[in-house]
């Protein structure tokens, strides 16, 4: 190895780093080939830049371009290392949003060696862990070494008139599709006539083989437990506080170092409870997903007047992870911040705000440079804690 490729291989001793919010779509579909639909893709050129915020020492980011001055400006004022891919993968470890089909075939194009992505088997793992299906058993472990859980009674039905008859049983429900993302695929048959949400339902069968159907609890608060897997062991990363639309569709999340996110779950979870969870996923996780993943993830949760459930488990990294990183490394303590997405309307005006120290003390940061079809925000709150 020459002296130039040896600086080379220093420099780029990372991980290649991409947004991809369409992956548990093109889990579904399991396609090489997919071809998101257009909104999907709009979300994902929006957001881009994005893993800019969650870098590492020699990381870079897979996307179309950037914007030198705002690029220029988040360095001076927050202290980005990350940089843009320049096509030579030499050194650098694929870190997807999620993985799947599709996303193994974009960094194959991109000159990323196959020994450093999932095989086939791996994938069909990932998709499988993946499936809202999952989270049925990640539930009921759970509830076996946590009896404060609460449960939904979540059960996978694959027949269209089983389908009808535990609709017709249970009243109203919640009804959701094995894959989809930031809550779509989820239905409350409480919204639609009796009719409507069986054919709903029905036509989800024979998409995707199956439907999650479990019961409408009062929740009081939603929040996850982030994790990072890693050559078969599991890590607890920090907590997420977010909030979902009525139809579950995620909205934002709550922003903060974790000592103060943490302080404001005890209000609906206490702090042992909260360790017991963590514990006992730590070690059902690792059983579960073994070393075909690595990577951060996510298991979204809600907080009800009978005590904790389990939600669903995201095989991927989150919004929640992005956040975690903001509130540590952009917030002072007793800082609370608003993060959202929201779709353009018209024009983007750049909103306004003031850091000092590398910490953003007012006003209102956009994550992604001169944003188009979504912005990406982080809102200062006036008030400390």
């Amino acid at each position: 190895m020459t002296h130039s490729d040896s600086q080379k291989a220093d420099v780029h001793r990372g991980r290649l780093l991409y947004f991809y919010p369409e992956n548990d779509s093109a889990l579904a579909a399991d396609l090489a080939n997919y071809t998101a639909p257009e909104a999907a893709q709009h979300l994902r050129l929006a957001g881009e830049a994005l893993p800019l915020w969650y870098d590492g020492a020699g990381d870079r980011v897979l996307l179309s371009g950037i914007n030198g001055a705002w690029y220029d400006r988040m360095v001076a004022d927050f202290g980005i290392t990350a940089d843009v891919f320049d096509y030579d993968c030499q050194g650098l470890t694929p870190e997807p949003w999620g993985w799947s089909r599709a996303v193994r075939s974009i960094y194959a194009a991109q000159g990323m060696p196959a020994e450093k992505m999932p095989s086939d088997a791996d994938l069909e793992r990932i998709r499988t862990l993946s499936s809202r299906l999952t989270s049925i058993d990640l539930s009921r472990h759970l509830l076996a070494a946590c009896p404060f859980m609460a449960t939904t009674r979540a059960l996978a039905v694959t027949d269209e008139a089983d389908l009808a008859r535990e609709l017709e049983r249970r009243g109203s429900a919640i009804v959701k599709q094995p894959w989809s993302s930031s809550g779509r695929g989820v239905m409350d048959t409480r919204t639609l006539p009796a009719g409507q949400a069986l054919r709903r339902a029905a036509g989800i069968i024979r998409r995707q083989g199956a439907v999650v159907v479990e019961d409408i609890l009062s929740r009081t608060a939603d929040f996850a437990l982030l994790f990072r897997a890693d050559a078969g062991r599991v890590s607890f990363s920090g907590v997420s506080l977010f909030n979902v639309n009525a139809r579950y569709g995620y909205e934002g999340n709550l922003v903060g170092q974790q000592q103060t996110l943490r302080r404001i779950l005890r209000h609906y979870i206490s702090e042992t409870q909260t360790a017991d969870m963590v514990e006992a996923l730590q070690g059902i996780l690792a059983d579960m997903i073994g070393d075909a993943y690595t990577g951060p993830l996510g298991v979204d949760m809600m907080a009800t007047a009978d005590g904790p459930a389990v939600a669903e488990l995201n095989l991927r990294n989150t919004m929640g992870h992005v956040c975690l990183t903001l509130g540590e490394r952009l917030l002072e303590p007793d800082v609370l911040a608003d993060y959202r997405v929201a779709p353009l309307a018209g024009a983007f005006t750049e909103p306004e705000y003031a850091c000092r120290n590398g910490r953003l003390t007012a006003g209102t940061l956009s994550l992604t440079p001169r944003p188009r079809f979504f912005s990406f925000l982080l809102s200062v709150r006036p008030d400390r804690l």
